[in-house]
């Protein structure tokens, strides 16, 4: 797994403020050491409900649809 964190001092090649993921371990040791601090990230959408969205947005065309537009 990795972790999202936020640097506090610049540590190459990452500058001050930087967000980066990074393994779990390497993560841990940063927040401990007190480099990094943990970065909370927005939840993603699921993906069955992203494509439901994308899908009850685009309208159908079927054969009936298409015939119509002719």
């Amino acid at each position: 797994m990795v972790k999202a964190v936020s640097f506090n001092r610049a540590m190459c090649p990452y500058s001050q403020g930087d967000v980066a993921l990074l393994p779990d371990v390497v993560a841990d040791k940063l927040v401990d050491g007190g480099d990094a601090s943990r970065h909370a990230l927005p939840r993603a959408p699921h993906g069955a409900d992203a494509l439901h969205v994308a899908a009850a947005e685009q309208p159908r065309d079927t054969y009936r649809t298409k015939v119509a537009k002719r």
